[in-house]
């Protein structure tokens, strides 16, 4: 398992927008195992990503934990800031 984390120009919102198309069912095929305003989870392939953002003053605090996607979950982050 690793955890991930950076700063964002994006709204929560956008963030949590953007990890669904990146790692769900139309873009890594993951399945949303939970959703909630701030809080994105996705599984499959052997393994789940995490990703949560906190509005801070220019964006966004984003969080990753991934477990067998974890060079997914980087060049995620590394797309959003």
């Amino acid at each position: 398992m690793v955890r991930l984390g950076g700063h964002s120009k994006l709204r929560p919102a956008e963030v949590m927008e953007k990890a669904e198309r990146f790692f769900g069912p139309g873009g890594l095929g993951l399945q949303i195992a939970e959703r909630q305003a701030a809080r994105l989870v996705l599984e499959g392939g052997g393994g789940a990503v995490a990703v949560s953002a906190e509005p801070n003053a220019t964006g966004s605090d984003v969080e990753l934990v991934s477990r067998e996607w974890d060079d997914r979950a980087q060049a995620f982050l590394g797309s959003i800031t």
